[in-house]
C-alpha cells in the first residue's frame, strides 16, 4: 500500500502539496521537495546530494516534514506557500515514491544572460567538473520501481544539454515513459531531444538572450501605465510594480 512505499502514515487530511508527497528537486549539493515556497522562496530539504540518493534518504526527509504537517505544525520552509492544501493525500497520490522531479543541479551555461542567477550570483554556478552526476540516481529509481512511468521530469540549470550525461539520462527517462520538460537556450543540438520530440515525450522550452526578451516583451508595459527604465548593467527596472490589488487603483 501507499504507506509501505512512501514510509509515511496514510491516515487523515492535512496540509501538504504534491511536491512534498512525491516530488524531488535537485539543487547543487541538496535535494529538496520543491523549487521554492511561492511566498518566501525557501525549500524544504530532503537530503544532501553528491551524485546519489537512496529510497531511505527520501523517506527520512519526508518524515521530517509530513508528520509535523499532520498536527498543523507547518515546517518553516513551507509556511505561507500557496501550494499547501488540506487533503487526504494518501488517497489522491500515486503509489510510487516519486512522480515529479526537477533537475536544476547543473549550473554550467555557455551564455550569460543578465537576469540569470548564474550571472547575478556566480558563486552558485559550477564548472562541468564540479556538477554532481544524476544518471545513477535515475537508474536506481527506475530499477527499484520507485519512479512512476507517468512522472514529469524537468531539466533546467544552467544549460542542461551541456551535461556530459544529459543524452543518456534523457533517453533512459523517455524509454521509461516519463514526460520530460527541457529548458534550454537552444545553442546545443541534442539528438536525444530530437528523438524525444518525435516520440511526443519532450516539451522543449527555449529561452533566448535577455536583450531579445526585453525588446520583444517589455514595451507593452509603458502603455499600461508602468514606469519602465533600462538601467546600465542592471537591465529593465519597473519603478511602480503591481504587487497587490490597491496598486491598480
Amino acid at each position: 500500500n501507499a504507506s509501505e512505499t512512501t514510509g509515511v502514515s496514510s491516515a487523515g487530511r492535512y496540509l501538504s502539496c504534491r511536491h512534498i508527497e512525491r516530488g524531488l528537486a535537485f539543487w547543487g549539493s541538496s535535494v529538496t521537495a520543491c523549487c521554492g515556497n511561492t511566498a518566501t522562496g525557501r525549500r524544504p530539504r530532503i537530503a544532501p546530494f553528491a551524485g546519489d540518493i537512496s529510497k531511505e534518504a527520501i523517506v527520512e526527509g519526508r518524515e521530517r516534514i509530513i508528520p509535523r504537517h499532520k498536527v498543523r505544525d507547518i515546517v518553516p520552509e513551507c509556511e505561507g506557500c500557496a501550494h499547501l492544501q488540506e487533503n487526504d493525500w494518501a488517497y489522491h497520490m500515486s503509489p510510487y515514491l516519486v512522480d515529479e522531479v526537477t533537475a536544476a543541479h547543473f549550473t554550467t551555461c555557455d551564455i550569460r544572460c543578465n537576469y540569470c542567477y548564474t550571472v547575478r550570483c556566480p558563486e552558485l554556478a559550477a564548472p562541468l567538473s564540479r556538477a554532481p552526476r544524476i544518471l545513477g540516481t535515475f537508474q536506481v529509481l527506475i530499477a527499484e520501481n520507485l519512479l512512476a512511468p507517468s512522472s514529469t521530469v524537468r531539466f533546467s540549470g544552467g544549460e542542461p544539454t551541456l551535461s556530459p550525461e544529459f543524452e543518456q539520462v534523457l533517453k533512459l527517462l523517455i524509454d521509461h515513459g516519463v514526460h520530460c520538460v527541457v529548458y534550454s537556450n537552444g545553442t546545443t543540438c541534442s539528438q536525444a531531444i530530437m528523438e524525444g520530440l518525435a516520440r511526443d515525450k519532450i516539451e522543449l522550452v527555449l529561452g533566448v538572450d535577455a536583450a531579445i526578451l526585453f525588446a520583444a516583451l517589455l514595451p507593452i508595459l509603458e502603455p499600461m501605465g508602468l514606469q519602465l527604465e533600462y538601467q546600465q548593467g542592471e537591465g529593465p527596472v519597473i519603478h511602480n510594480p503591481v504587487r497587490e490589488g490597491r496598486d491598480l487603483e
